[in-house]
């Protein structure tokens, strides 16, 4: 009999520690961005697209709301990090970056720990689209300036279905 409730406990904490595990998830601390270009729109050779982030206020085409970002470089094909609107001291990003073979389809993954902000983990971002080109200076085409700037939420996915500038669908997740 004695056997047999220690047997019977074991079994109940056994069960309830394997539960509480397969409930709870912890967050992965990832940040995706996918969006896709409108078919009618092409990347020129000279041009950068870049995905801003700021956890404050909404990057614009302002390089010093660009806290984070990623850019893709249509020339060399390949994408870049940068911080805090600097674009000389470009490095290469150590996150996944991929783009399909007709310049459409683009996809990040980016750890959160890419994001932080003053060595703050941010909660919440702003995030936005921008195409340039850059001589001596940054120059933005106003009538290709994306107009979505959408703030998404740690545990959260926002979707934006429907032409904005030349992006015509665009995912984000934050977990």
């Amino acid at each position: 009999m004695r056997y047999s409730k220690i047997f019977l406990l074991i079994f109940l904490l056994i069960f309830i520690s394997g539960c509480a595990r397969t409930v709870t998830s912890p967050l992965k601390k990832v940040v995706e961005v996918s969006f896709v270009l409108d078919p009618n729109f092409n990347l020129e050779s000279g041009y950068y697209l870049s995905i801003a982030f700021n956890s404050e206020e909404q990057p614009k085409d302002n390089l010093s709301t660009w806290k984070n970002f990623v850019v893709f470089d249509v020339d060399d094909k390949r994408f870049y990090k940068g911080k805090d609107g600097d674009l000389e001291n470009l490095s290469s990003p150590y996150f996944e970056c991929s783009v399909d073979s007709e310049l459409k389809n683009f996809n990040l993954k980016i750890p959160l720990s890419q994001l932080y902000e003053n060595g703050k983990e941010p909660e919440k971002l702003y995030v936005n689209i921008l195409y340039f080109r850059y001589e001596e200076t940054i120059i933005f085409d106003n009538y290709l300036l994306s107009e979505i700037f959408m703030r998404i939420e740690r545990g959260f996915s926002q979707d934006y279905l429907g032409k904005s500038g030349f992006i015509l669908s665009i995912n984000l997740k934050f977990y």
